[in-house]
């Protein structure tokens, strides 16, 4: 999104702040996009926002049985490696561990945001962010107040 572009670039990129994007499972189908957005780093390494883009893209137009294809032809990834990968319950999948990450920091739908100051754990931002994103400005000023 706009945000989390102006994020990284004015304050992460800056050595202001740290950044990370966990993608956390908010029902049992997202999973399997979940499943492919991995599968897709494994292919390319360099792709996780561009296939995340692709993926939100995907989705919002509504997930149909040829999106997995759609995905992988996209991205210009191996469809064939793709499905092998997904179909694999034996691997450690990040989203999962970031799905208990989140549901740890009390996080119950997408965005969710949160900051993790010295002390490590996660924490929103203030009770009024609790759900949802904040604004550009209020991760800039918690950013500078953090900092300081």
């Amino acid at each position: 999104t706009g945000v989390v572009d102006q994020f990284i670039e004015q304050q992460v990129l800056t050595g202001a702040s740290k950044f990370e994007f966990r993608m956390f499972q908010s029902s049992d189908a997202s999973g399997i996009t979940f499943r492919l957005m991995e599968c897709a780093v494994e292919q390319d390494e360099t792709v996780f926002f561009a296939a995340h883009d692709v993926m939100f893209d995907l989705t919002r137009r509504g997930w149909n049985r040829t999106s997995s294809q759609d995905f992988a032809n996209e991205l210009n990834l191996n469809y064939g490696e793709m499905l092998n990968c997904v179909g694999d319950n034996s691997r450690n999948w990040q989203y999962l561990t970031d799905s208990r990450v989140g549901q740890n920091a009390g996080v119950s739908g997408t965005p969710g945001v949160r900051i993790r100051l010295a002390d490590g754990n996660l924490r929103p931002i203030s009770p009024e962010h609790a759900r949802g994103g904040p604004s550009y400005a209020v991760l800039a000023a918690t950013v500078q107040s953090a900092n300081q």
